[in-house]
């Protein structure tokens, strides 16, 4: 009978071990671009292991791209729901959620990248993130995957007085 005890109580040491190491929390990260998009390549070199590290394994980091957890739309409303902890979407689709966030998808708002970023770390970027925030969003912070272009076939376009006569497509 003693042997059985020592036995149970071995087994129950050894996998207790094994339940402490699994992670507390998962973070679901969910994104429409590629695993070779630079995203995705940041979020797996550098977000994943450093969360990982800095939470002493307590945090697991799981990376979604390829839009398996769906589109973007689809990401934000996983975020609203809970089922997904963090997306990396468009502008244009946040902006399904807020009008306000519309603001970031006009050409020629901004001068360059820097005031673009001066910006969306100062009083731009505040206001955004409490109108996103009454929505169920927490902005992480904000990148840049190119202003918002403005082509077409026919001529350069270097100000808005070049639009004059021209037939564009634009955002939904």
């Amino acid at each position: 009978m003693k042997k059985l005890i020592a036995i149970a109580v071995s087994f129950m040491v050894m996998n207790a071990g094994a339940a402490f190491a699994a992670p507390e929390y998962v973070i679901k990260v969910g994104s429409i671009v590629s695993e070779t998009h630079a995203d995705m390549l940041a979020m797996n070199k550098v977000f994943k292991p450093q969360v990982e590290k800095l939470s002493n394994g307590r945090i697991k980091v799981e990376l979604y791209p390829n839009a398996q957890l769906g589109g973007d739309r689809e990401l934000c409303e996983g975020v609203q729901m809970g089922t997904i902890q963090m997306a990396l979407p468009a502008s244009s689709a946040l902006a399904g959620f807020d009008k306000k966030v519309q603001v970031l998808d006009l050409p020629y708002l901004f001068t360059s990248r820097k005031t673009a970023f001066e910006a969306l770390d100062g009083i731009l970027g505040n206001k955004l993130n409490q109108y996103l925030l009454s929505k169920g969003f927490v902005v992480l912070g904000y990148q840049e995957n190119g202003m918002r272009h403005v082509t077409n076939s026919k001529r350069p376009i270097k100000s808005p007085a070049d639009l004059k006569g021209l037939k564009i497509r634009t955002m939904e």
